[in-house]
């Protein structure tokens, strides 16, 4: 309890606390001699939050690995992308097609007037 600052705290507070729980499970495993495999509980807000942020990581790289959502997100990008180009391409090619030349929309609507 000394590691988790709860030494001074009152014996209600204390053996109410998470870290409290952990050793309780943990000793009544080793009396029944069953494998423990339970991880510690956080000390404080930052072993907290880093093991958070492991469980987290795992999480997404065995979701990755299972669904291969990286490699699919990337294809899905480069075929977007190779769509976008072409598209602008495309367009591109129909404006400079309606667009006409210097000058020959001045003298068609000249010839049109007279």
């Amino acid at each position: 309890m000394r590691e988790y600052g709860k030494e001074r705290d009152p014996i209600a507070k204390k053996y109410d606390s998470s870290a409290a729980s952990y050793y309780r499970r943990m000793l009544c495993a080793q009396a029944k001699k069953l494998n423990f495999e339970e991880a510690t509980p956080a000390k404080d807000a930052k072993e907290y939050a880093t093991k958070a942020l492991d469980k987290t990581g795992a999480f997404f790289t065995e979701t990755n690995e299972k669904y291969q959502i990286s490699t699919k997100t990337a294809e899905a990008a480069t075929t977007a992308k190779a769509g976008i180009i072409s598209l602008w391409g495309r367009a591109k090619t129909l404006v400079s097609k309606d667009k006409p030349a210097d000058g020959s929309s001045a003298t068609e609507e000249s010839k049109g007037a007279q």
